[in-house]
Order: structure tokens, then sequence, then C-alpha cells
């Protein structure tokens, strides 16, 4: 048996440049040798980040028709409902927080979708059931505390505020200052709440439910391991530290 010194010193070097790095008495399967990723930033990101504009790789994340296009207003719909509660009917009140529940729920019904007829390389080692699954449960999460809860609690607050401040003033309940400065002030802090609370309500999942689930994935590639490309499971353990190493930051500020 001939070994061509220039083949062994490529095989060699192609070996020491896996990302997945071996000792020296590990031998890699045919698996870690075929795996088509040779970088970090070419393996998809375990999680569904749907709602971020970058992935952890800083690659701009693809168009998405519930973010990036008009129809994303239909989700700060229930907003301005809140704002106008003083003046306006309150089914119509309710009708706003329908519409965008309903645009909550196609946005993950878009993202299961999405992951069941386009998915990454970790989807299709996972399979459509549990891809499915994760990418709707984390939209639909998100959606509610981003779209449907969370900011119209805020608006309802500064409505309420409003109200007391013009009591306090003397205007009587019959006014229209009384009804239409507390609904200016609601209006005007809807521009804002897309900028302070997206950021803590994508904090809270990234240490909550995004890692919950990098959790689940990591045990069920664990028992796929000879089945598997090494560098997915060890970019799920990065992007696992990576958000424990964020929330002990934040621990020590706090």
């Amino acid at each position: 048996i001939q070994i061509h010194p220039q083949k062994l010193l490529s095989l060699d070097q192609n070996t020491m440049s896996s990302s997945s790095p071996t000792s020296s008495n590990d031998i890699p399967t045919t698996n870690t040798l075929s795996a088509s990723p040779s970088s970090k930033n070419e393996i998809p990101p375990a999680g569904h980040e749907f709602h971020r504009s970058h992935s952890h790789s800083g690659e701009k994340r693809p168009y998405d028709p519930f973010k990036d296009s008009n129809v994303r207003y239909l989700g700060y719909i229930n907003e301005f409902g809140e704002a106008l509660r003083q003046v306006i009917p309150r089914s119509i009140v309710l009708g706003t927080y329908g519409v965008a529940g309903a645009y909550g729920l196609a946005d993950a019904a878009h993202k299961a979708w999405l992951a069941k007829s386009e998915p990454t390389e970790t989807q299709r080692l996972q399979g459509s059931t549990f891809s499915m699954f994760r990418a709707f449960t984390e939209t639909t999460i998100f959606q509610c505390l981003a779209s449907v809860f969370v900011p119209p609690y805020f608006i309802h607050l500064a409505v309420q505020a409003g109200k007391k401040l013009v009591k306090k003033q003397g205007f009587a309940p019959s006014s229209l200052k009384y009804k239409y400065i507390p609904m200016m002030i609601g209006l005007s802090i809807i521009p804002i709440l897309p900028y302070t609370l997206d950021p803590v309500v994508e904090f809270a999942m990234d240490t909550t439910v995004h890692a919950g689930f990098n959790k689940w994935e990591i045990h069920r590639l664990k028992t796929l391991q000879q089945d598997i490309p090494p560098a997915i499971l060890n970019d799920l353990k990065d992007i696992d530290e990576e958000r424990q190493e964020m929330l002990n930051r934040v621990k020590d500020e706090l």
C-alpha cells in the first residue's frame, strides 16, 4: 500500500481546521469529515430567531413579510385601540386585540411552515415535527409578549396617568380635555415602545424559552451523535453559553 505524502498532509490540515477539534486518541467519523459546514458562520443557528434582524452569526436574516412589510403594522393596531379606549366603543377596542392576535398567530404559522418547507440543516436533522413545534411556540410567545399584551399594558398605564393629571388640573370628566389629553399621551409613547420593550422581551426569550429549547435540542442531539456533524452540536453549546454569559453580565450590573 502506497501513501502519497501530499495527500496525507492535506488530510491532516483538513482535520486540524475542523470546527470540532479532536484529541490525538479520537478517530474522526465519516460524518465528521463529510460535514459540509467548515466554519462557525456557515452553520445555521439552532434557535428560531425570527423576531431579530440578524442571526447569531451576524448575517442579516432573509426577507420576512410579517416583519419587513406593511403587514407588520397590524401588530400595533391594538396599541392604538388601547390609547383610544376613551373615545371609541369598547367593541372596537376588543376588535383591535383580535386583529393583533390574528397577526401573531399568522406569523407563528408562517414560521412553522418555513421550518417544514425550507428547513435549516439543524431542522432537517431534528425532523419537521419538532422544528415546526419550536418555531410556532417561540414565535407565538414572542408575539404575545411584544405585540398583544406588554405594549398595550404600558399604554394603559400612560393613559391612566394622564387621566389623573387632568383630574388634578380640575377638568370636568365631560370636557374634551379630560378625554383627549390622556389619549394623546397614550398615542405619543407608541413610537418608542418597539425600541424600549422589544430588547427586554428578546432578552427574556433568550434566557428562558430559547435556552430551554437549546438544552432540549442538545439532549436530543447527544443521543444521535453518530448520525450528525459534531459542529452543529458545538454550535448549539456555544449559543447556550453566550446567552448564559449575557444573563450573568446583567445580574452583575444589577
